[in-house]
């Protein structure tokens, strides 16, 4: 067993309760509003890569991906490993082909999620690549001004 292997109860948001059955597709993200997200983070680039994946990145360091040549949509995004554990062990997300070493998920559709939880995940990718870029370029991303760093 991995070490980093956890029970889904540990993470109640990603759990449907007793009564539910399905997500409410009124509770659902669309890939509009997933571009939306991404571009209202601080200091986010979009470009098309590997023929039709839009990427968003920070600093030129990749935090999500959106195949569009895909029907639904895939969306890829890094985690931490104990939440990589958790998701992949759902149906409908599986480890990311060729970045599931570095704690990357793809959904395999855009409903596999509750739209506020995808809307937290996303997020925590950014979180993740923005808090390993240096000092300097943080800064610059913030807007911070250097004379007080």
């Amino acid at each position: 067993m991995s070490p980093y292997l956890l029970e889904l109860d540990a993470f109640p948001c990603l759990m449907l309760s007793e009564h539910e059955t399905s997500i409410n597709s009124a509770s659902l993200m669309n890939i509009d509003q997933l571009q939306d997200l991404c571009r209202g983070l601080p200091g986010t680039t979009e470009d098309l890569k590997w023929g039709a994946n839009l990427v968003f990145s920070v600093a030129s360091k990749m935090y999500t991906l959106i195949s569009l040549d895909e029907e639904p949509p895939r969306i890829s995004f890094k985690t931490e490993p104990a939440m990589f554990e958790a998701l992949t062990h759902q149906d409908g997300i599986i480890p990311a082909p060729y970045m599931a070493r570095a704690s990357w998920v793809t959904l395999e559709n855009v409903g596999v999620l509750p739209e506020e939880e995808l809307e937290h995940l996303v997020e925590e990718s950014y979180r993740l690549v923005f808090e390993r870029l240096t000092k300097k370029a943080q800064r610059e991303i913030r807007g911070d001004d250097p004379a007080r760093a």
